[in-house]
């Protein structure tokens, strides 16, 4: 075999060997080529660093979302557990204003059993009558609106913006009621006029200050709930949704012109740019159908009726649904107590 033979052979036999078996020199020459293939390019580092800073904003912003959002619900939470017993202290310092409490011999509340067929009356139609049965009051109705006037001056002086008290039995409903200058302020405001998540119970500001000088007096109330178990404020209008509650609940206004029931006969849910919470009509027409529109948008139907002369309230809540979404329950008065004297007050029965 000649010399070129063997030499062929050799760099075959070396070019079939592993890597480890070959020679260091080839082997170096390969390595400086894996270097600089795999060598990053120097803009490829600031992309990938870029990236890295990218990504640890990124966790850093929706960490910093995740903390102030479970802040905020904590604190909210917190507001609504103490905005309930803000106004249960108050409840249970004004008793005066729950219908249902027991007639005492230290002349304490009287009972008020309103009746949709009862005729609206002034005290002092029902004293000169002699009218004094369950039904439309009692002898002892001078006492009641003493106390509810006496009560009522006191929450005055603690706000001057107190318009009255609202109260429904079978419910949570049991509250304060105040008017401000605007629609706003008292969404997140107590009756101490402090801060406060759940707000207070407000008539809408474009109403009198006399209730009956209102067609329509509209409230305002959010729908609180606290857990499962526990809600406050306006999110018991929801037990109306209830036929059988519906058809046989009233609604209690106390001010300081006097006692005034308040019958159901419309409940439904609408949003908040729908004309439910209308205030201002041009005349009795207008409101007649006013309520005629609203009455036929019930989710019930039931014999009450507004007719000439009727005045009405509205109780208003959100849904807890859509941000817009709304739940409005209006009743027509049916029964009142008051010293004030009326057109038919000489009339005899």
């Amino acid at each position: 075999m000649d010399d070129n033979t063997k030499k062929e052979q050799s760099e075959e036999d070396i070019s079939v060997l592993s890597e480890e078996e070959r020679p260091s020199e080839d082997i170096s020459e390969n390595n400086e080529d894996d270097i600089h293939q795999t060598s990053e390019n120097p803009k490829n580092q600031i992309r990938s660093k870029a990236a890295n800073i990218f990504q640890i904003s990124l966790i850093c912003l929706f960490g910093g979302v995740f903390l102030v959002c479970a802040v905020y619900l904590a604190i909210n939470y917190i507001g609504k557990i103490q905005g309930g017993q803000i106004y249960e202290g108050i409840a249970g310092e004004y008793s005066v204003f729950d219908p249902t409490a027991t007639v005492t011999s230290d002349g304490s509340i009287p009972h008020i059993l309103p009746s949709s067929d009862a005729p609206m009356q002034t005290l002092e139609k029902r004293m000169t009558s002699g009218t004094t049965d369950s039904q439309t009051g009692s002898s002892d109705d001078s006492d009641k609106l003493a106390q509810v006037r006496s009560s009522l001056k006191a929450l005055k002086e603690k706000n001057p913006d107190v318009y009255g008290w609202i109260f429904v039995s079978d419910s949570d409903i049991n509250y304060p009621i105040v008017q401000g200058s605007d629609n706003q302020y008292y969404l997140n405001h107590s009756i101490e006029k402090k801060y406060l998540a759940i707000g207070t119970i407000f008539a809408d500001s474009n109403c009198k200050e006399k209730i009956t000088d209102n067609y329509n007096t509209v409230f305002y109330g959010h729908n609180v709930v606290t857990d499962r178990k526990g809600s406050s404020m306006f999110h018991d209008v929801t037990k109306f949704l209830d036929k059988d509650y519906f058809d046989n609940t009233v609604i209690y206004v106390y001010t300081m012109d006097g006692i005034y029931v308040y019958k159901p006969f419309s409940i439904y849910g609408t949003t908040s740019d729908h004309f439910y919470f209308t205030t201002t009509f041009t005349g009795e027409t207008e409101f007649l159908q006013f309520a005629a529109k609203v009455k036929a948008l019930s989710s019930f139907q039931n014999d009450v009726t507004v007719k000439e002369g009727d005045t009405m309230i509205t109780l208003s809540t959100c849904t807890n649904g859509p941000q817009n979404a709304r739940y409005a329950l209006h009743a027509v008065l049916v029964d009142h107590i008051t010293d004030e004297p009326t057109e038919d007050s000489d009339d005899t029965e």
